[in-house]
């Protein structure tokens, strides 16, 4: 997943469940992360979105888990 607008701080990227219940937070610095699902895959799906330090947040994405 990539970020589309040039930035230099860090990006926190929240990941929750259907239920909006938090399930983890990954910090990076780096305009891109490839995100390891194998710890949710009990989750029918996961959904997540990125938020800038400067307080920019992408939509919501929907990963459907199978």
């Amino acid at each position: 997943m990539g970020y589309p607008v040039d930035y230099k701080g860090r990006y926190y990227i929240l990941i929750t469940n259907l239920f909006g219940e938090n399930l983890d937070i990954k910090v990076t610095s780096d305009n891109f992360l490839q995100l390891d699902l194998i710890p949710y895959k009990s989750e029918p799906a996961i959904l997540y979105k990125v938020i800038s330090e400067e307080c920019r947040e992408s939509k919501t994405n929907l990963i459907k888990m199978n």
